[in-house]
């Protein structure tokens, strides 16, 4: 089948291939940081996955593995958008001179571009992983919540925030419009996730991963570490709207609240998307017992 322009963008190029052109430019460093803050599963460096035999298992399942580099092609996409939308704020403060605001905006567009890269890197290794190792991979541990005993203040006010409240309801979300906006979510995420020879085949994506409950507990886990960048997201442009209501710009001011309203839909959609798979932890709960 004749590929169109994305599969081309998200085909490697030869010297990117084996990742270790990314690991020469530091992106390993990253990846590393990343992984521990957001709790996923850590794989070797590029040399080590291309070793006839590994030193220790990946400890990570076959289909969690091909779901993430699945959906490294879509948080690329997701980052490419948000520097380009970035851009035209760094170019109109750039006009106007305002000197810092211009460099926290460049700052800002080489973050978004520098974590597309980041997910190409982290899609290599994932692909090498899985045509190099696949004998070596472990199947996914059970997930484990950590006790009420062991966590600290801080850690109750995040389990507090994180689950959802006694008025947050799916009839609540669904009039607020958060269904609709994930059915336009889930079409452009099937022109990411999936390649062209599985959308002729019909497929159709799915964020979860899996179909177990320690698949569904770390989708869930994801959505709170999409919620925050969301709502960070919204933080970080606050200086813009600042500055463009001061110098009374207002058609710049009505495109950060744009950018802006558009960060809380996708917060309320990591929510909306907790309520259901608290739904359905219970559902399995049940049945288990009841098996």
């Amino acid at each position: 089948m004749q590929r169109n322009w994305l599969e081309r963008y998200y085909t490697f190029a030869r010297l990117e291939g084996n990742g270790r052109s990314y690991e020469l430019l530091g992106f390993r460093a990253v990846y590393l940081l990343l992984t521990n803050i957001f709790d996923e599963p850590l794989l070797p460096d590029c040399s080590t996955l291309q070793q006839v035999e590994l030193p220790n298992p990946l400890p990570v399942d076959r289909m969690s593995l091909q779901h993430i580099a699945q959906a490294t092609r879509y948080h690329e996409m997701v980052n490419l958008i948000y520097s380009s939308a970035t851009l035209p704020l760094v170019l109109l403060v750039l006009f106007y001179w305002h000197f810092w605001l211009c460099l926290y905006g460049t700052l800002l567009f080489m973050v978004h571009l520098l974590c597309a890269i980041q997910e190409r890197y982290k899609r290599a290794l994932c692909l090498l992983a899985l045509h190099h190792a696949p004998d070596r991979i472990e199947s996914l541990p059970k997930a484990q919540r950590i006790s009420q005993k062991q966590m600290t203040c801080v850690d109750r006010l995040v389990e507090q925030w994180f689950t959802p409240f006694s008025f947050e309801t799916l009839r609540l979300y669904r009039r607020l419009r958060v269904e609709w906006f994930r059915q336009r979510i889930l079409k452009v995420a099937n022109q990411t996730f999936l390649d062209a020879d599985q959308r002729h085949r019909g497929e159709k994506n799915h964020f979860i991963g899996g179909t177990t409950s320690a698949h569904l507990f770390a989708y869930s886990q994801q959505t709170r570490v999409s919620e925050m960048i969301h709502l960070v997201g919204i933080l970080l442009h606050l200086p813009f709207l600042w500055y463009f209501y001061q110098e009374r710009i207002f058609s710049a001011s009505a495109y950060v609240l744009m950018l802006n309203g558009g960060n809380m839909w996708c917060a309320l959609l990591q929510r909306y998307h907790r309520i259901r798979i608290a739904s359905l932890l219970k559902r399995y709960s049940k049945n288990v017992v009841r098996a």
